[in-house]
């Protein structure tokens, strides 16, 4: 499973050709695409009412994995871990965390955000 972090739809929804070109070629291997509900989140809260059927269409590409107590105590572990040395935020947390439990790999271009040696990240492009 392929879970796909917030930069990667940003870019796709902004029209970047190269997550454009991922993102086809990702749906045309039939890979499973999911992403965390706090990506949800992030995406529907930034971007303005007008946007959101554009979102929507994008989204039922996606599972969208919830998050729950046993993610919620990983990324609080990850918190006191990482939180002073690598300025990670309760988001990126929940997000890595989520990868974790689902056993996924985490596509984005942010790698310095997930400074935890326990997930696999992926740079797409």
């Amino acid at each position: 499973m392929k879970i796909l972090d917030t930069d990667i739809l940003l870019d796709h929804l902004q029209g970047q050709q190269a997550a454009l070109e991922y993102l086809s070629a990702q749906l045309k291997a039939s890979e499973t695409l999911a992403i965390s509900v706090i990506t949800l989140t992030e995406l529907l809260s930034g971007l303005r009412y007008a946007e959101e059927p554009r979102i929507n269409q994008l989204l039922r590409f996606f599972f969208i994995l919830d998050i729950n107590e046993a993610v919620g105590r990983q990324a609080s572990e990850y918190l006191r871990q990482y939180r002073q040395s690598d300025r990670l935020d309760l988001g990126d947390a929940l997000v890595a965390a989520t990868t974790l439990f689902a056993g996924g790999t985490l596509i984005t271009r942010n790698t310095k955000r997930y400074p935890m040696d326990d997930i696999t990240l992926a740079v797409p492009y």
